[in-house]
């Protein structure tokens, strides 16, 4: 059909068809701000090569809400010791003490030096931030008639609020010199980076007395990155 120059300069709509176009016509510039909808996008037309998503696309990764590719899986944090013959902790009167030289059956799969086994703390490394279950128990000699004998799980050196408890009872004639243990305290624990953990043990027995290598230890685990 011929075209007068009239509706070349101003064409008659529907008059100018793809074919009519040449190839690179229409660059980027010159389409309008929104101008591609979601509704012009064919299905399967974008590509995870179009995505700004940082990380690495593969089969064992997912897009998080953050827009990046990470595991599919929580890396495994574990942390656990046990005190030998040769390291009892030395815990004074009245005092909230963190257990250490937790050595014996020692195991660390985590990165750098987060558990330190000797201090028996565990610090948050980068990449280890989230919800941890923590576990301990610790014994004291020499524990005397109706002294107690606390034990808990301390976050950055605090002074536990709960804790388990155990008492001498005894109530013989002699004054008694028993060796009195915590039962096992667990507590699930909210941990960012840079945070520490450690189990502390209290007594009340009037003198400083070592902990009992057989019922001290301290360990834990991730449950939940955050």
């Amino acid at each position: 059909m011929s075209q007068t120059k009239v509706q070349l300069v101003n064409p008659v709509d529907g008059s100018i068809v793809a074919a009519d176009l040449a190839d690179d016509a229409i660059t980027a510039a010159k389409l309008a701000d929104s101008a591609i909808t979601t509704a012009k996008l064919a299905d399967d037309a974008v590509s995870l090569a179009k995505l700004s998503a940082s990380g690495t696309p593969s089969s064992s990764n997912f897009l998080r809400g953050d827009n990046s590719f990470q595991p599919a899986t929580v890396d495994t944090i574990a942390f656990f010791g046990q005190q030998n013959s040769a390291n009892s902790t030395s815990v004074a009167n009245g005092t909230w003490t963190p257990i250490t030289y937790l050595g014996t059956n020692g195991i660390s799969q985590n990165t750098g030096s987060s558990w330190d086994s000797d201090a028996g703390r565990f610090t948050v490394a980068a990449g280890q931030a989230g919800i941890y279950v923590c576990f301990g128990q610790a014994g004291i000699d020499d524990v005397q008639r109706t002294d107690v004998v606390y034990g808990s799980v301390a976050k950055n050196d605090e002074t536990p609020v709960y804790y388990v408890a155990e008492r001498s009872l005894y109530s013989g004639g002699s004054t008694p010199n028993v060796i009195c243990g915590t039962s096992a305290y667990v507590s699930i624990v909210n941990l960012a980076v840079g945070d520490y953990v450690e189990f502390k043990v209290y007594h009340n027995e009037g003198s400083t007395e070592p902990t009992e290598y057989q019922q001290t230890m301290f360990g834990g685990y991730r449950i939940l990155a955050t």
